[in-house]
């Protein structure tokens, strides 16, 4: 199974519109299965399954990724131009 998780800092907030959002799973072929603010860190967590995940066996905790965000602005806009993740 190809489960990781990754987290958004909340300052981060404005990548959270529901098109930028969109556009991250896209990007990332990314299934979210639990998606929960942690307002102890400042943080959303997502945990989920996307095929850039490594493979990992059935009952293992999700693997831990780093998200790479690359934006531009549009109009004043950020616009989501580049999604990847790196094994953290």
């Amino acid at each position: 199974m190809r489960l990781g998780k990754f987290y958004i800092e909340s300052s981060k907030l404005h990548l959270m519109s529901a098109e930028n959002q969109a556009e991250i799973f896209k990007q990332l072929s990314f299934v979210p299965l639990r998606v929960e603010l942690l307002g102890y860190m400042q943080k959303y967590e997502y945990i989920g399954i996307s095929r850039k995940f490594k493979d990992i066996p059935m009952g293992s905790l999700p693997t831990l990724y780093k998200l790479e965000i690359k934006e531009i602005e549009v109009e004043d806009e950020p616009i989501i131009e580049d999604v990847n993740v790196i094994e953290d």
